[in-house]
């Protein structure tokens, strides 16, 4: 019998957690621990300058476009 509820991971898709009931499932995820590597979630200085060009260079393209 294949269970009703799965769970997959997005960075390593092989691992699967599947359980016969919601609470079932609830109470593994709840029992995983965390990675302890920090995430990037905040972009780095580099990331924010070429953010920063690539904004001006579609303000440009669109004030271009405006003025024709």
């Amino acid at each position: 019998m294949l269970a009703p509820y799965v769970a997959r991971n997005r960075v390593e898709p092989g691992v699967v957690i599947a359980a016969a009931t919601v609470g079932d499932l609830g109470a593994v995820l709840d029992s995983i621990t965390a990675p302890a590597w920090p995430r990037p979630y905040t972009p780095t200085s580099e990331q924010q300058s070429a953010a920063a060009a690539e904004r001006a260079d579609l303000d440009q393209l669109v004030r271009a476009g405006v003025a024709q």
